[in-house]
């Protein structure tokens, strides 16, 4: 079910704004696994860390819920934005209707609809042990590379090819899976990190994989790199540099740490900046893409900006940012464009969620911190650093874009967490625990032989 999951997401899930009917299909996958941890809720309260994470996503639908429930005229009238409602309906013969607090409830209620499957990951994924969770990683660097294939096919086949799954494309960039470029670059990135780790699971074992795990790393970073540079994403490009250096320590992890491993490694992170240059060069990315007066996230922020402190401490309800930025886009930084996103997911969830939306972003850190703490104070392996390294680079990109609002990244988020919160616990692998039981039935058995002897 998890495997399903993370593959329907990836697949059918690339896309955040304009809503597609086979964005169902994880969502149906995510309805299924919810219903199966409901049969098995013993199991699944009793696994280590499992109350923290599911009380962060009870959380989150309670405020989902709270926003769609319909409030008296004179309360919803006097909440903070909404002026041009109150107008309309005075100017008209409605009457004062109750109103929920969401400005479009059913916008509100397709963004509880698009967090079916990341709620359903995490509800089976605190059943899977350590072996399945590596195996999900391994899915992971299976999907990526998928995605690098359908990106460079694009780039062949033109901007009119109907291997842009989710059309309207305006420049021959690479975007995979996905309809935006940065969200490609961020599976990508993902999945130079997925490569590491799978050689520091896998390369102990095999001979061949151990005697050429630095050169195996490398051309995998750099066959991500180049696909990274493909997508013409700035902060992807940024964000992959470390990200390839992460990914190399993580598959030689196993080795003893030595001047000749430390020394590699600034060469690693410069043959990724150089990998990223040559890319764009090859792919046409023009430079002028960092100049900040070419980017329309300069003249949105502004204006969301005094969205947010308009509309605090309540929010506009989950979903309904472009409704809610129409009525104070400056005419000045109007354009032939809509403005669907912040490009800025922790100022679009202050808008969208107001102060509760911002108590939740300051307690999912906190809980990263928690699990930093834990991991350090007990190391179990580097499942758990890869994890939030994951976290890390989806983190800081929500800062200038909007990545986990796509069904895809929001549901590898949750698979991190887990993977996180299973390296910072102490959870046998299911083979680990098979070994114990064996032990005891066979210390049981000697036991009782010598009590009849």
């Amino acid at each position: 079910m998890a495997a399903l999951l993370l593959a329907s997401a990836v697949l059918f899930g690339g896309q955040s704004v304009f809503l597609t009917f086979v964005q169902a299909i994880p969502q149906a996958l995510g309805v299924i696994a919810l219903a199966f941890g409901a049969l098995h809720w013993r199991t699944l309260v009793a696994t280590a860390g499992a109350r923290a994470m599911l009380a962060l996503a009870g959380a989150t639908l309670a405020l989902i819920v709270i926003q769609l429930v319909p409030l008296p005229y004179a309360l919803w009238s006097a909440l903070p934005g909404r002026a041009v409602g109150v107008a309309m309906l005075a100017a008209g013969p409605g009457g004062k209707p109750w109103h929920p607090l969401s400005q479009d409830p059913q916008a509100t209620l397709q963004s509880a609809f698009m967090l079916l499957p990341a709620t359903g990951m995490l509800v089976v994924g605190l059943m899977l042990d350590r072996a399945a969770l590596r195996g999900l990683l391994l899915l992971l660097l299976a999907l990526a590379t998928l995605s690098l294939l359908f990106g460079w096919l694009q780039l062949i086949a033109g901007i009119d090819s109907s291997l842009y799954f989710y059309g309207d494309q305006r420049v021959l960039v690479s975007t995979g899976l996905f309809s935006n470029r940065n969200h490609q670059a961020d599976l990508l990135s993902l999945g130079a990190l997925a490569a590491g780790i799978a050689l520091y699971f896998l390369a102990p074992t095999q001979e061949r994989l151990r005697r050429h795990q630095f050169a195996l790393a490398c051309a995998a970073v750099i066959l991500f790199g180049a696909g990274v540079a493909a997508t013409g994403s700035r902060m992807g490009a940024s964000l992959f540099v470390p990200g390839a250096v992460i990914a190399i320590a993580l598959s030689l992890a196993d080795r003893r740490p030595g001047r000749r491993v430390r020394h590699r490694l600034p060469l690693v992170a410069l043959a990724a900046i150089v990998t990223i240059a040559i890319g764009w060069l090859l792919v046409g990315q023009p430079f002028e893409r960092l100049s900040a007066n070419q980017d329309l996230r300069y003249a949105i922020w502004p204006d969301a900006w005094y969205l947010a402190r308009s509309l605090w401490p309540y929010g506009s309800g989950f979903g309904t940012f472009a409704l809610a930025y129409q009525q104070v886009e400056g005419l000045g930084h109007v354009t032939p464009l809509l403005v669907n996103a912040a490009h800025d997911d922790y100022l679009q969830l202050l808008i969208e969620g107001g102060a509760a939306a911002l108590a939740l972003v300051a307690a999912l850190l906190v809980w990263l911190g928690l699990q930093v703490r834990r991991l350090l104070r007990a190391p179990s392996g580097r499942a758990g650093w890869f994890a939030l390294a994951g976290l890390t680079l989806l983190l800081i990109h929500s800062a200038v874009d909007y990545p986990l609002r796509t069904e895809g990244l929001s549901t590898i988020f949750i698979l991190l967490c887990l993977v996180l919160n299973s390296a910072s616990h102490t959870i046998p692998a299911m083979g680990d625990a098979a070994a114990n039981a064996d032990g005891i039935d066979r210390a049981r058995h000697i036991t009782e032989a010598e009590h009849r002897g």
